[in-house]
């Protein structure tokens, strides 16, 4: 059986024997206009797109079984009031368990998202900024405080 990412124990660094922290890899892509640093970002983002593209495929079959289930509802509802046999809820009428969390990049997250879904992440995710200057700047997006300790 193959293992999903989510169920793989994250990797630790330990700096001092008391203290385990998750590890944060820090890089910047650096270069001016024209210099191709969007083909090298998409070699790294194309694949993590591809797998949050194929997790969100579950959520179509969600819709698509809620439909079923609605039409289910409504003839048990159907059936009571006119005395006739509750029909069995539909094979179709369930999408099956949700997958972990979808996303594998955020791009201009807000601490409070980040950390909620980092939360649920066990791997982890790459919080991608195309523009250096606009991530810093948005530190203090929220009423002058600054987000620069959390970073």
């Amino acid at each position: 059986m193959i293992q999903q990412l989510e169920d793989v124990q994250p990797e630790w660094g330990s700096p001092w024997q008391s203290r385990r922290a998750s590890t944060i890899l820090w890089a910047m892509n650096n270069g001016t206009p024209s210099m191709n640093k969007s083909p090298a970002m998409d070699a790294i983002l194309d694949p993590l797109r591809k797998i949050e593209a194929e997790m969100r495929k579950w959520q179509e079959q969600a819709d698509v079984a809620a439909i079923f289930d609605l039409t289910w509802k409504e003839a048990v509802k159907q059936a009571m009031r006119t005395g006739n046999t509750v029909p069995d809820r539909p094979a179709e009428a369930d999408a099956g368990p949700g997958p972990r969390p979808a996303r594998r990049v955020m791009n201009n997250a807000t601490i409070e998202k980040l950390a909620f879904d980092l939360s649920r992440l066990v791997r982890g995710l790459l919080l991608f900024r195309d523009e250096l200057s606009a991530w810093i700047t948005g530190m203090t997006r929220y009423s002058g405080s600054t987000d620069q300790s959390f970073w």
